[in-house]
């Protein structure tokens, strides 16, 4: 495998983050992290059993949606 493939890619750098990155990312807890997740439009992907979400689209998001953040 080439090293190019092997680096360590930095949170800033990546196009799907975890629920750590993203919680931190948006200053939330991972609970609500995830409550947010069920919302239909969200910014989530899931593979298999892994749920990750969009990183460059959390922020925007949340612009778009300032209503969630009153709850």
């Amino acid at each position: 495998m080439s090293d190019n493939l092997k680096r360590q890619v930095a949170p800033s750098e990546k196009i799907l983050i975890n629920s750590t990155e993203g919680a931190a990312l948006l200053s939330i807890s991972r609970p609500t992290l995830y409550r947010l997740a069920q919302i239909d439009g969200f910014p989530v992907v899931r593979i298999g059993s892994r749920t990750l979400f969009k990183r460059r689209e959390l922020a925007a998001w949340f612009d778009t949606h300032p209503e969630v953040l009153q709850k």
